[in-house]
């Protein structure tokens, strides 16, 4: 072989390792392209799922709809309706069965709601709302300071007034102001007191109360439960439903809402977060 001919096999020979490095290359690429894809369309298929299956859940099954988070010399929570009496543990263990069970089998993934319950919190004040078949009850875990400066709420009670509103004694500054109105047929009752959130308001003469001819509501504040400064807002009877409730705080860090947890796991994905209902 001359030399004019090595030559010549040695430069074929260098090519097609080169065009052979390309392909190879090329391929691995086109791999590393194609499992980003799939992982961005996981991700992708991840993000609708959580939002399908939280969505306006919370609303829907709890009956409590959420207006806006406001921020002034007060951070205002204001929540537009609430309804009162619903019994919403029933719904709410039928849908995180059909999440966990149904919707998951029909999407080929696995869902999985904990902590789901009838009940949310706001942060960073950790007041817990909880809803259940009588009405709802606020509950404000203990500080060092209290964090409510005011509560506004207003009631939509059916049926005509049968006697006298009622309203608890002021027990002035600093106390937070709670203000009520009950809107019945006819006519309103409207009261605003300072009330002590470390008094034990869970007794007559201490509450907010409207007699109508289907039953009655009434409000209370202060050391209901356990706690000091629980929110109660009962119904007895009568169909009644909050339209206002507007819950002041002093401001603090950024304001989100919660609810329980989801986890989600599509192909090699898992995605576990808590479920945040707003923010400001």
């Amino acid at each position: 072989m001359n030399k004019k001919a090595f030559l010549f096999s040695i430069t074929a020979m260098l090519l097609f390792l080169s065009i052979l490095t390309l392909i190879l290359a090329y391929f691995d690429r086109n791999k590393e392209l194609q499992a980003s894809v799939t992982d961005s369309f996981a991700a992708d298929k991840i993000r609708f799922i959580e939002d399908d299956v939280i969505g306006s859940a919370y609303s829907d099954l709890l009956g409590v709809e959420l207006k806006t988070i406001t921020r002034g010399s007060t951070v205002d929570v204001f929540f537009n309706k609430t309804i009162l009496g619903r019994d919403s543990r029933i719904p709410v263990l039928a849908y995180k069965d059909f999440v966990e069970n149904d919707y998951s089998g029909m999407n080929n993934l696995e869902v999985n709601l904990t902590r789901f319950y009838t009940n949310f919190t706001i942060w960073p004040y950790n007041t817990t709302f909880i809803v259940d078949n009588g009405g709802v009850l606020l509950k404000t875990m203990p500080k060092s300071n209290n964090p409510v400066v005011s509560v506004g709420i207003e009631v939509k009670v059916k049926g005509q007034l049968q006697g006298t509103c009622s309203a608890p004694d002021d027990d002035g500054l600093p106390y937070p102001l709670i203000s009520v109105t009950f809107n019945y047929e006819g006519g309103t009752c409207t009261a605003d007191r300072r009330l002590n959130p470390a008094q034990d308001n869970d007794k007559l003469g201490r509450q907010f109360f409207i007699p109508t001819t289907g039953g009655n509501v009434e409000v209370k504040y202060g050391r209901i439960t356990s706690w000091n400064g629980d929110l109660t807002i009962y119904r007895n009877s009568v169909p009644a439903n909050v339209t206002k409730l507007d819950i002041g705080y002093s401001p603090d860090t950024r304001v989100f809402i919660t609810g329980g947890n989801i986890s989600i796991k599509s192909g090699g994905i898992v995605k576990k977060s808590r479920i945040i209902l707003a923010e400001e």
